[in-house]
């Protein structure tokens, strides 16, 4: 599908030919028009999305976020079920790559080394979330 493409996602940077072609393959694409909904505030999000062409918008609280080409979102997912507070539209027609949590499971347990980026990830995200909490304070 797009190698070259999950090769310069920070989650991916250090796998392994195999390791890539692995994902590769368990990665589910999905296209969407402008303004469709991908996932509806309050419904269980069991995967992680991979942005591989246009904008996804996340809207929280009225307050909106973009994701734009090689951004990663729904990480958590991949650990816990749990309904997601936010919903997912389609900013202009785009292209998602899905990883589900029972893929992503194996390929960790193949190649550790996803395990480890992701665990740097989501630490950063809470570095983030709690320097904007106390900067709010």
């Amino acid at each position: 599908m797009a190698l070259l493409f999950l090769k310069n996602i920070s989650l991916f940077k250090n796998l392994s030919f195999d390791d890539l072609l692995a994902l590769d393959s368990a990665l589910c694409k999905r296209s969407f028009l402008q303004h469709e909904v991908i996932k509806k505030p309050g419904t269980r999000l069991q995967e992680m999305y991979l942005i591989y062409r246009g904008r996804v918008q996340m809207s929280k609280a009225g307050t909106p976020r973009i994701f734009t080409e090689g951004e990663c979102l729904g990480e958590v997912a991949l650990f816990e079920d749990l309904p997601v507070e936010a919903g997912l539209t389609a900013e202009s027609d785009c292209v998602i790559l899905e990883l589900s949590r029972n893929q992503f499971h194996r390929l960790a347990m193949r190649s550790p080394e996803v395990m480890f980026e992701l665990c740097k990830i989501l630490a950063a995200q809470a570095r983030e979330a709690a320097l904007q909490k106390w900067g709010a304070q």
